[in-house]
């Protein structure tokens, strides 16, 4: 089960020093980060906030006050950038999302079943929210181009919610990503030809532009951490796709370099979680 709440902040460290680094993160990869700060030497502070890729972007957009940005898309991360709100140069794919089919209730669960009578509800993300949801939209597209299976669909907030929904067996079966339902029964890996590439970006917001930040973004594309979010579920980011992290002290045209928000500033409200 997904052990996520609105908010995840976590400090995961020995001693930590200085402010917190902020990472929010797209809610399909709040337990791999978890994994991979865990095996981060470090001895700052990291505070992570999970949430929905689309309602993390509106709260950087907003002015919420985080270092990095981990998203389940890649189009957001370059909207922040054209828009002053992150660092040029920064953005980065860490990973591939994989897409699953699952199911709880039904034996044999496969797409041709989906269009059986004993398949009454099929749980996927938004697609207007959730990159993953958006992935099983056109997976349907292509099965099902009639669209036929319309009236068993059922729409979850977020993957975290159609992970919810599929293992109570509220519905029959759900899009999941893969990630979060490694090593149980009754998943089917889905053909990643099917739906476009799952590229999910990491960029450096603007308050991002110290050397916690960029340090912590070179790791997360090391060939350790892609060790790590191979074995999550994912597809590792070819070197070509992850790019180059930027130097710590880059900063937006108009900010000042290296400018981070004190730690006294008022929380800002949590996203909610999703994917």
């Amino acid at each position: 089960m997904l052990r996520l709440a609105a908010a995840i902040c976590v400090l995961i460290s020995g001693v930590a020093h200085g402010a917190p680094l902020r990472i929010a993160v797209a809610t399909n990869f709040a337990i791999p980060l978890e994994k991979l700060i865990a095996a981060y030497e470090h001895t700052q502070r990291i505070d992570v906030i999970a949430g929905s890729t689309g309602a993390l972007y509106a709260q950087i957009r907003a002015g919420a006050p985080f270092h990095l940005f981990l998203a389940a898309d890649s189009e957001r991360p370059r909207a922040l950038i054209e828009s002053g709100h992150a660092v040029p140069g920064s953005q980065v794919t860490y990973a591939v999302g994989r897409l699953a089919l699952w199911s709880t209730r039904i034996d044999g669960i496969s797409l041709a079943k989906l269009k059986s009578a004993e398949v009454r509800r099929i749980a996927l993300a938004n697609p207007d929210l959730a990159p993953y949801g958006l992935a099983a939209q056109q997976i349907l597209e292509h099965i099902d181009p009639q669209g036929g299976l319309t009236r068993k669909l059922v729409f979850g907030q977020n993957v975290a919610q159609v992970h919810a929904l599929t293992a109570t067996g509220a519905v029959d079966a759900g899009f999941a990503a893969l990630a979060s339902v490694i090593g149980e029964p009754g998943v089917v890996v889905l053909p990643d030809n099917w739906h476009s590439p799952i590229r999910q970006d990491a960029v450096v917001t603007k308050f991002g532009t110290g050397q916690a930040a960029s340090d912590f973004l070179a790791y997360l594309i090391s060939e350790r951490a892609q060790q790590i979010i191979t074995r999550a579920g994912y597809a590792a980011a070819g070197p070509a796709a992850r790019g180059a992290v930027p130097p710590h002290n880059q900063s937006i045209p108009g900010t000042a370099s290296g400018t981070s928000p004190p730690d006294t500033q008022a929380p800002y409200p949590a996203a909610p979680p999703e994917a």
